[in-house]
């Protein structure tokens, strides 16, 4: 394999995790059938600390669960690191995302400039996601431009490749909500003005060891793995911060994760809910499986 299409390559092995990131931004305690009624998280948010806000956004979540789509304009920030992005997030049956992203500052924005790849699309479906890497990519890969990261492969690989496909069915505006629900703290802010929009805002923390800990689509093997892996990143705490418009739904969050390698930043903007989305694979022709790149790119890159 050439230089050219071994940097290509090395790119798409190294922004896969931030991929994955994106796709995991946030959270949800509790598997998909949960109930805003469980007596475990209804132990978890006394009313004297709520301040009315666990009724509010009692029925935030279940509006929003509802709601099935929306559109989100995203942006994250890890230490020096920066990326922005603006898309269509479906949930219900299996989460679907197509969003297009853009590394704005660190190393990888600067590696991705220079070999002319000015922004990546990424569709994630229920059993993986896929990234296109654009023509000068394709050029070195037979032509195919989408690097396709299944959530299986993944995990025979990491704890971490299950965790982000159950993070990924828990990455909605619903699935927000109720991890905010989750937080003993939960609280009203303030009323505010979003974009526009009249908005409550509602503030609390959650335990991330913990977090983990209620996830129900995790064996108990991945899931003390896991927990392995989040103690020896030092993950300590987030901080979820959602605006729930006058209609019920969440225009706004903010999210704030402590870890020993520093502050991880994500905010979210949410419209246009109930909108059309319908996310497919790209063809097979047109399609690199990340396992074969990662065993043709030296380990150095």
């Amino acid at each position: 394999m050439r230089v050219g299409s071994i940097r290509r390559v090395g790119i798409a092995v190294s922004v896969a995790a931030v991929f994955a990131g994106a796709g995991a931004c946030s959270g949800g305690s509790g598997g998909k059938d949960a109930s805003p009624a469980s007596s475990s998280q209804a132990a978890a948010r006394p009313e004297a600390a709520s301040g009315g806000a666990v009724e509010a956004l009692q029925a935030s979540w279940k509006k929003t669960s509802t709601a099935h789509s929306a559109r989100v304009e995203l942006s994250m920030a890890s230490g020096a690191q920066e990326m922005a992005g603006t898309g269509k997030l479906a949930w219900g049956s299996g989460t679907t995302a197509e969003v297009s992203m853009k590394f704005t500052r660190g190393a990888t924005a600067e590696r991705m400039g220079k070999l002319g790849i000015e922004g990546i699309q990424a569709r994630y479906l229920p059993d993986g996601f896929c990234m296109n890497m654009g023509p000068q990519f394709a050029a070195h890969t037979g032509g195919r431009h989408w690097v396709w990261y299944g959530y299986a492969t993944l995990a025979k690989q990491s704890p971490y490749g299950a965790f982000m496909s159950d993070q990924m069915q828990t990455s909605t505006p619903e699935k927000t909500v109720q991890t905010l629900l989750a937080s003993p703290d939960v609280h009203r802010v303030a009323e505010d003005t979003v974009r526009g929009v009249t908005a409550t805002h509602y503030s609390g923390t959650v335990d991330i060891a913990k977090l983990a800990a209620g996830t129900t689509h995790l064996d108990q093997k991945t899931l003390d793995g896991l927990k392995a892996q989040l103690e020896k990143n030092g993950v300590t705490t987030e901080s979820i911060d959602v605006w729930v418009g006058k209609d019920g739904l969440p225009v706004k969050k903010t999210e704030r994760t402590h870890t020993a390698r520093g502050e991880q930043t994500g905010t979210a903007y949410y419209s246009d809910y109930g909108l059309p989305v319908d996310v497919k694979a790209p063809p097979t022709a047109d399609t690199v499986d990340f396992a074969t790149l990662k065993k043709q790119t030296p380990a150095q890159t």
